[in-house]
């Protein structure tokens, strides 16, 4: 799905003039593509961040922008180092017609039968790199990590296979853990000491 977002040339400006330009609701944005110059801009904070929240970084949007209007996707986003806030994002101008490389989103699904005997799941990557068409590229992939038992890894190379999608990423990627709680196996080693202490001396 492709959304809309409004942007208005910019001319080079102090920190001071973009600080005050945030505190007014907006963020500038940068456009590039194969053989064009870079572009500064300035778009609604909110209607990017909109745009974001709803259908992830990797939204395909319709600038418009006058003479450098078109179809774009986010490369790059510069974030403040505690805030989060976005400060400022790179866009690049992209063809309709060939496909791209572009961050989506993993969303886990399912409750681990790890995590129900007591362990704990991290999501160790929440982005991969896919290659795909623009308007295949998915705003997320739901991933079930239901079967996974306490110990276990998934690595990019375990994840299903995607009607039109390519997985670019290394396959040796972490996806997911589900890892023992240090308790469980401090309880399982004093067990085996206990064990061992308890067992009869040989004659």
């Amino acid at each position: 799905m492709r959304m809309s977002l409004v942007a208005r040339p910019r001319t080079p400006l102090t920190k001071g003039q973009i600080n005050e330009l945030r505190r007014n609701g907006s963020t500038p944005i940068s456009v590039s593509g194969i053989g064009e110059n870079t572009n500064q801009f300035v778009v609604s904070t909110k209607e990017m961040h909109e745009i974001f929240r709803f259908h992830g970084t990797s939204a395909l949007i319709d600038l418009d922008a006058g003479d450098v209007s078109g179809l774009i996707i986010a490369r790059d986003i510069q974030r403040h180092p505690v805030s989060g806030k976005i400060l400022h994002v790179g866009f690049q101008h992209i063809s309709g017609k060939m496909a791209i490389i572009a961050p989506v989103t993993l969303r886990l699904i399912g409750e681990p039968e790890g995590v129900r005997n007591g362990g704990v799941l991290e999501h160790e990557t929440p982005v991969i790199q896919v290659r795909a068409m623009p308007d295949r590229l998915p705003e997320h992939l739901d991933i079930d990590v239901s079967g996974m038992v306490l110990g276990d890894i998934m690595h990019v190379s375990d994840l299903p296979e995607f009607a039109d999608i390519e997985i670019i990423s290394s396959p040796e990627t972490v996806v997911a853990v589900v890892h023992i709680p240090r308790a469980m196996v401090e309880a399982e080693t004093t067990t085996e000491v206990v064990e061992v202490e308890e067992a009869p001396a040989a004659e």
